[in-house]
């Protein structure tokens, strides 16, 4: 009997090591889209489906934001009388308000308290920053800068979106960067020598001519892959160099 389970085991553990083998030969959609695949070869027929898709998604995706922005106005309007400082409070004692967030996600409201909470913020911002940067920003992209929380902080944020037309991906990753420098985290001492041989070794990689004829040789060695994963690397090092930029004309 013991030999037979050891078998079994055995087995259970080749299987294992088989589908891991073939998950890494093809990798899901959603690896696909979080390590930048290539684009895939359809044939015209899918190609087509492809971009019918598309343009559904794009549809039913507006007609989204376009719902919670009119409910989250809504909110803002009758709930709170237009008062955004009372709509922003995370204690508001508002008791219809109260009584939404209880009743969310349940029998009689199958709305999450996430959207409400959202749709609410979105709206309330939106009174408060009239920057045109904020204003040219989809909801998804202003959702994700609400844990910013502070209006100054969501107007420049909004600006330097804009401004690089940074993806959902990369948002997340400059807001996590900004609660960081702002957060409790201890952070790393740094002279302004320091700092500037830093700058000094980037540049030089790139600086001179032969450098970049360099650069088009290895680029003829890249994968597709590879190539969109620092295409994707490089924007993110330019808004990082524009904020510090920024920070240091102050």
């Amino acid at each position: 009997m013991t030999v037979k389970k050891k078998s079994t085991t055995k087995k259970s553990a080749a299987l294992v090591r088989s589908a891991s083998v073939e998950a890494a030969k093809h990798p899901s959609a959603l690896d696909r889209r979080d390590h930048g695949g290539a684009p895939l070869k359809l044939t015209k027929e899918e190609d087509l489906v492809l971009m019918e898709a598309v343009r559904r998604g794009e549809s039913a995706q507006r007609k989204n934001q376009d719902t919670m922005m009119e409910y989250g106005q809504w909110l803002l309007d009758t709930v709170f009388k237009g008062k955004t400082k009372e709509a922003l409070d995370p204690k508001s004692k508002n008791t219809v308000w109260m009584e939404l967030v209880r009743r969310s996600g349940g029998p009689t409201l199958h709305v999450s308290t996430r959207f409400l909470y959202v749709a609410l913020r979105i709206a309330a911002y939106d009174k408060r920053i009239t920057d045109e940067s904020w204003r040219l920003l989809d909801s998804g992209r202003k959702e994700l800068l609400l844990p910013l929380v502070d209006v100054d902080a969501l107007r420049d944020a909004a600006r330097h979106v804009t401004k690089f037309d940074l993806t959902h991906k990369m948002v997340q990753a400059y807001v996590t960067s900004q609660l960081t420098d702002g957060g409790d985290r201890r952070q790393v001492r740094w002279t302004g020598s320091q700092m500037t041989k830093q700058l000094e070794k980037v540049h030089s990689m790139f600086e001179e001519r032969a450098s970049i004829a360099r650069l088009r040789e290895f680029r003829r060695t890249l994968t597709d892959d590879e190539k969109s994963a620092l295409v994707d690397q490089t924007k993110a090092l330019q808004a990082t160099l524009a904020n510090v930029l920024r920070e240091l004309r102050r």
